[in-house]
This record gives structure tokens, C-alpha cells and sequence, in this order.
């Protein structure tokens, strides 16, 4: 069974990376579109990124902290 756990959590942190790219590449595409974006939108952005990434990350670590306990 844990097996089978491990397989789902590695999926889902698969999935979770690819998200937050996209993310990423979604926030740089909005930074270098035409209209020039105010010096806080750009910071807004790039906060938002950054926030979400470690957000992630911070979800599959406690993930795996609560799955060793089992």
C-alpha cells in the first residue's frame, strides 16, 4: 500500500511542479506583453509566483512528513 502511495505522491508532485511552471511562465508572458506594466503589477507577479511555488513546496513536504508516519 505504500507503494502505491509513494506512486500517487510522486504523481501529484509531478503534476504540482508542472502547475507552478506554468504559473511562472503565465506571469513572465503577462510582464513582457506589450502594455507596460506598472513597477507594482510587475512586483505583484512575481510575488504571486513565488508565493505559489513555496506554497507547493511546502504542501508535498508536509505530505511526505504525514505518508512517513504511517
Amino acid at each position: 500500500m505504500k507503494d502505491q502511495d509513494n506512486e500517487h505522491l510522486q504523481d501529484y508532485e509531478a503534476r504540482a511542479n508542472e502547475f507552478v511552471a506554468l504559473t511562472i511562465n503565465v506571469c513572465e508572458q503577462k510582464l513582457a506583453e506589450p502594455k507596460t506594466p506598472t513597477p507594482l503589477h510587475g512586483e505583484a507577479l512575481t510575488s504571486a509566483a513565488l508565493c505559489l511555488s513555496n506554497s507547493v513546496k511546502t504542501f508535498l513536504a508536509v505530505s511526505q512528513i504525514s505518508s512517513k508516519k504511517e
